[in-house]
């Protein structure tokens, strides 16, 4: 496999690493009473859990695959970016 193609995929594979592992990062949606809504993703939320406040409901998840698309477009080109900067400043 040529040298380019092979780190190119390396750093789509990374970005989409990244994407995933931002889940980590969460964020309070509630908006009002009722509910209380988490966000797991980075820069959006693209999974979203939910809980009504009511005695022994479970929480129920929604994956939002636009959101999680954008972050995936948004880690890969932030990955591909520092590689092609610590490839220039290597040489």
């Amino acid at each position: 496999m040529n040298k380019e193609i092979r780190n190119f995929v390396i750093t789509v594979v990374c970005g989409v690493v990244v994407a995933l592992a931002s889940a980590v990062y969460t964020q309070d949606l509630t908006v009002g009473l009722g509910a209380r809504i988490t966000g797991y993703g980075f820069p959006l939320p693209w999974l979203v859990q939910r809980v009504v406040v009511v005695p022994g409901a479970s929480p129920t998840y929604e994956l939002q695959a636009a959101e999680l698309a954008i972050d995936l477009v948004v880690w890969i080109t932030i990955v591909l970016i520092v590689y092609e900067v610590v490839r220039r400043v290597k040489k």
